[in-house]
């Protein structure tokens, strides 16, 4: 047990009992005199009840370490158990927490990767119809093709227009398809 009392000089403290089990190790000092700090250890499966660490120091006129030796107890089965359970817990639940946030991400990536492939088709089509549009607008212009003429009269209508040429706009054509010898005077149809 730790002694209050001073040795008859009063710089040093009393000799401590090492606790069955127990190693302690000297920090500082030369393990009794007032500055002396001695940390002690238990060896595993053992648990240390009270201070680890102790220190000698005045205390008024008489040198005493700061407590008592600590106590090394043996720590049952089923405590270990419990807490291996629970390190094997929190390893398992910080591997799901990788794998979704991984999941999370590869799913923005392709969500994003899907956003831009369909804008960049869209901005094909854009410049496709537009370029659609000025093949259409130039051949509108060019003298040399004959112009369809809608049911309105505009030649700039929406609606698609067709050549068709006929004998007699008024006779529906043959079903067997056109005939061979129609004249050459197309007569044009709006679709729609």
């Amino acid at each position: 047990m730790c002694g209050a009392a001073a040795t008859p000089r009063g710089k040093t403290c009393a000799q401590l009992r090492l606790p069955p089990q127990a190693t302690f190790q000297v920090l500082r000092g030369d393990g009794a005199s007032v500055g002396t700090v001695l940390m002690f250890h238990c060896p595993s499966n053992h648990q240390m009840v009270g201070s680890g660490l102790l220190t000698c120091a005045w205390k008024g006129s008489i040198a005493e370490w700061s407590s008592g030796s600590p106590a090394c107890k043996l720590v049952p089965p089923h405590e270990t158990f419990g807490f291996r359970v629970a390190v094997i817990a929190s390893i398992v639940s910080c591997a799901i927490i990788l794998l979704m946030s991984m999941a999370f991400l590869t799913c923005c990536l392709l969500k994003c990767v899907k956003k831009s492939k369909r804008q960049r088709s869209d901005r094909d089509y854009v410049e496709s119809t537009s370029k659609l549009a000025s093949v259409t607008r130039s051949v509108d212009k060019d003298p040399g093709i004959p112009r369809a003429l809608s049911l309105s009269g505009s030649s700039s209508s929406p609606q698609a227009q067709v050549m068709v040429p006929m004998a007699n706009p008024r006779q529906p054509l043959p079903a067997s398809g056109l005939a061979t010898g129609m004249p050459q005077k197309p007569t044009a149809y709006a679709l729609g």
